[in-house]
């Protein structure tokens, strides 16, 4: 065994983008076919919240004040619900059904960066894409977006 010790910094260790790679990976080691899959349903969830006008953080310009999840946050949101873009819709409207309001939906439907923010600009080095990023606005048009998914 070895073991290494080293001074902590406040850089940081896991970005974003290197945790999604390596959950992305780890599926394509398992399985292409499954990759694939995986692949296709996010490029159509973004697609498809694009085109809903769901899709950008309420803090880009182009979101016209209506928060969505982001890029990112919807690549965490399919992955964190099994690669299923079908699947991540239902649990969010299950959720939304139970609890209308946006903030109370925002304490019991977190979608987890699990890499570390990157610009620092949060207290928290772990984003919440749902609390972080979305609005009422946003909640409102992504549930009505998918409820055509779910039917």
């Amino acid at each position: 065994i070895d073991i290494t010790f080293a001074q902590k910094t406040n850089k940081v260790q896991y970005p974003t983008d290197a945790a999604l790679a390596d959950r992305l990976s780890n599926i394509k080691n398992q399985s292409e076919t499954k990759y694939q899959q995986v692949l296709a349903n996010i490029i159509y969830a973004k697609q498809f919240l694009k085109a809903a006008g769901a899709y950008k953080p309420r803090r880009s310009p182009e979101a016209k004040g209506i928060g969505g999840l982001g890029g990112v946050g919807i690549e965490n949101w399919v992955l964190q619900h099994g690669g299923s873009f079908k699947q991540a819709a239902r649990d969010f409207l299950a959720v939304a059904d139970n609890y209308p309001g946006f903030e109370d939906f925002c304490a019991h439907y977190p979608v987890w960066d699990y890499g570390e923010n990157h610009k620092g600009i949060r207290s928290k080095p772990h984003d919440n894409f749902v609390a972080d990023n979305m609005n009422p606005e946003g909640y409102e048009r992504m549930k009505e977006a998918l409820r055509t998914v779910v039917g």
